[in-house]
């Protein structure tokens, strides 16, 4: 661990990649691990959202029921240490799976993070691409019970509304794609930090950076697909690891 603290100290060109595990320190639940979301909670797809009232109802009781939480979340120590790499200059991005805006909360800019999931903390309607803060449409839902709450629209155009984030049958935005191919090739190390590394297209951009030569390393806890390639491998929680490297570099 400190060979890994001395390289990020050392290196100009840092770029992360971050997943769930930073976040539950946070109060967001990991949607992946053991009690995860997705075993309590059917996943509704694009295609059945525009179809289905029904279904945009189920996505917006979901989407109401966790609101609170990711409302009032507090950025952690893997958020904290992306803002301060970003202060001193030497971090290239983040590219990150969450869709927690935590990275942003914690200082960043909107040019220094590619969320590649989108964002919960921002809504956009599907046919003419306003957006507006995720407040604005979920601080009214709060405390409805899940059969009154109406699917909002657009007061624009009508369309429908939905969080920027990228939903089950829809494809990754190719300009956050491009964005974070920019960032894996120009960084000296990427550190993937709480990531299963499991999800695709996603988990390519730590291999693309290793394959441009830089150094990779995979900070988390539990095996990874990926672990063959890191230069620095640390099974462990994401917090200590962290606050460790703030320590130094303050």
């Amino acid at each position: 661990m400190q060979d890994l603290i001395e390289g990020i100290i050392e290196s100009p060109r840092v770029a992360l990649f971050t997943g769930a595990g930073i976040s539950t320190d946070s109060g967001i639940p990991d949607y992946r691990g053991t009690g995860g979301r997705y075993e309590r909670y059917q996943p509704v797809y694009f295609q059945e959202f525009l179809a289905s009232e029904q279904k945009r109802r189920e996505y917006w009781a979901h989407k109401a029921s966790v609101w609170p939480a990711l409302r009032d979340a507090r950025p952690g120590a893997a958020h904290q240490l992306a803002a301060e790499l970003g202060r001193r200059g030497t971090l290239v991005g983040v590219i990150t799976q969450n869709i927690d805006g935590l990275h942003e909360k914690a200082g960043l800019t909107a040019d220094q993070v590619v969320n590649l999931h989108g964002s919960n903390l921002e809504i956009e309607c599907i046919d003419c691409g306003r957006r507006q803060p995720a407040g604005r449409v979920l601080d009214h839902m709060e405390g409805l019970q899940a059969d009154a709450i109406a699917p909002p629209t657009c007061e624009f155009c009508g369309g429908f509304l939905k969080p920027t984030t990228v939903m089950f049958g829809q494809n990754l935005r190719s300009p956050d794609m491009a964005r974070a191919e920019k960032v894996a090739m120009a960084c000296e190390i990427m550190i993937a930090l709480g990531s299963t590394l499991s999800v695709y297209p996603a988990a390519g951009f730590p291999i693309e950076a290793k394959r441009n030569g830089a150094a990779l390393a995979i900070v988390t806890r539990g095996p990874t697909p990926l672990d063959d390639y890191a230069d620095y491998r640390i099974d462990g929680d994401i917090a200590p690891f962290c606050e460790a490297v703030l320590a130094e570099l303050a």
